[in-house]
């Protein structure tokens, strides 16, 4: 395919998790995956991996598997990582788990998207009378997407920021885990995300921007992973970097 002239190919892997490959009728066998994954990436195809998190019965030992998938890609340079909120879709097995705890919330954001709803009046009519058809505007909540409701913005920014850290992002992996970078850092990433919510147009610098400076603040907290004096000096010189990328974009830090 290499030698075709394929440069791109998209792999909707979903979960990590073997049990919920089998309970949304996905079965890939993910070491398999993994194995072709890789051998894209060491062909120069570049691979895009999708996952989803989120699902109504998904526990949160299946999404670490998913969080442990993601950090294997990491590691064979695979940064093209896109992590999905589930959304809920009519009539679908999934949807009708949870249809009658779903409820709309008006002021929500969903980065996994990258959409801004300005609803009118009417259109926010016609989504509570007809609950059913615009159930995708909806949402639900279960312990997984409540303790873990902004890890796709920390997915994101890594795929941003793969170009400048992914050496110091996959340093950071080899002691700590996703989960417990997650959990450290929650409130800054929330602060992004309520950042990028809030713009009313769509500004793909600036959101960037954002997402470059939350990798290195997040690199810069997780101090363990420059303890050395090299570490120490790669740092300084992507700080550097950062910074000229911040005055390229004249934009405020």
């Amino acid at each position: 395919m290499a030698h075709s002239g394929c440069e791109n190919i998209y792999f909707g892997i979903e979960s990590g998790s073997k049990s919920l490959q089998s309970s949304t009728n996905k079965r890939l066998d993910l070491n398999e995956s993994l194995k072709i994954i890789e051998i894209c990436s060491k062909n120069n195809i570049e691979p895009t991996c999708s996952f989803i998190f989120g699902f109504p019965d998904e526990k949160e030992s299946e999404l670490l598997d998913t969080l442990d998938l993601i950090t294997q890609l990491y590691f064979v340079n695979v940064f093209n990582i896109q992590l999905h909120l589930f959304t809920p879709f009519p009539k679908t097995k999934e949807t009708e788990k949870i249809i009658n705890q779903a409820y709309f919330d008006p002021n929500g954001r969903n980065l996994s998207i990258g959409e801004v709803y300005n609803f009118t009046s009417r259109g926010l009519e016609l989504i509570k009378e007809r609950k059913n058809l615009f159930i995708s505007y909806y949402t639900f909540d279960t312990e997984v997407r409540n303790k873990y409701r902004y890890l796709d913005v920390l997915i994101e920014s890594f795929g941003v920021a793969k170009d400048l850290f992914r050496f110091e992002i996959k340093r950071m992996l080899r002691k700590t885990s996703l989960k417990d970078i997650y959990l450290r850092n929650e409130k800054r990433i929330m602060q992004v995300y309520k950042l990028i919510s809030d713009l009313t147009i769509s500004n793909p610098s600036k959101i960037n921007k954002m997402l470059y400076n939350l990798t290195f603040n997040i690199l810069n907290y997780e101090k363990k992973v420059f303890e050395s004096k090299e570490e120490k000096k790669v740092f300084e010189i992507h700080t550097i970097a950062l910074n000229m990328m911040n005055q390229d974009l004249q934009m405020p830090g």
